[in-house]
């Protein structure tokens, strides 16, 4: 590596050049939107075009990261709640990824107190802003069905898939959803039905 970089520099670069001190320095300069968003546009999109790289599906997920950190409610490390262990304080990322090779497209590193929802948003319009096509899907966990992140797919032709909450009314009917889509697989295969849910929308689904 250090060899490749003094090719591409024209300058001598060292073992110690790559250290993470010299790191950090460096990304107090790229690290702010103006910088770091152009330049992960560029790279992915070189990544893409040399390799073939299908983006008909992203994957968005919002990972958390304890430590043994001194927390603190102003800092990048709050207390938030954590499925891992609620004791200690926390960063929470954002990740948009190409599915199923898991590709990084985005990602965006936030303090931990934050709920998941509509942290998907900003992550899909930095990305929108390389793409040249429409209708891709969308694929993420329960946070990914907040109202302000599924109405603006609809302008773009995009579309999603997350699961359902199993809260209120969905746990409570998720059997016997189940119970007739048995029943109607071993009735036909492929036969289709079309769902509403409690929320009034539409869902067409294949049984069996």
């Amino acid at each position: 590596m250090p060899h490749t970089l003094s090719r591409l520099t024209a300058q001598a670069i060292e073992a110690l050049d790559c250290r993470d001190d010299r790191l950090r320095h460096l990304l107090q300069h790229v690290r702010t939107p103006a910088s770091w968003h152009p330049s992960e546009r560029e790279v992915h999109a070189r990544r893409m075009a040399m390799y073939d790289l299908s983006q008909a599906v992203i994957r968005g997920d919002a990972p958390t990261v304890s430590g043994a950190h001194e927390g603190t409610a102003e800092g990048l490390i709050p207390w938030g709640q954590s499925k891992a262990d609620p004791t200690r304080p926390q960063i929470k990322g954002m990740l948009g990824a190409l599915d199923p090779l898991g590709m990084p497209l985005a990602t965006a590193v936030l303090s931990g107190e934050r709920a998941a929802d509509g942290l998907s948003l900003p992550i899909m319009e930095r990305r929108r802003s390389g793409w040249h096509t429409t209708g891709r899907l969308l694929v993420g966990d329960c946070p990914m069905r907040a109202w302000a992140t599924r109405a603006s797919l609809a302008p773009h032709q995009d579309m999603y898939v997350s699961p359902w909450p199993l809260t209120g009314a969905t746990a409570a009917a998720r059997e016997a959803w189940i119970t007739e889509g048995g029943t109607q697989g071993n009735a036909g295969a492929g036969a289709q039905r079309v769902r509403t849910t409690d929320r009034g929308h539409k869902v067409l689904a294949a049984a069996g």
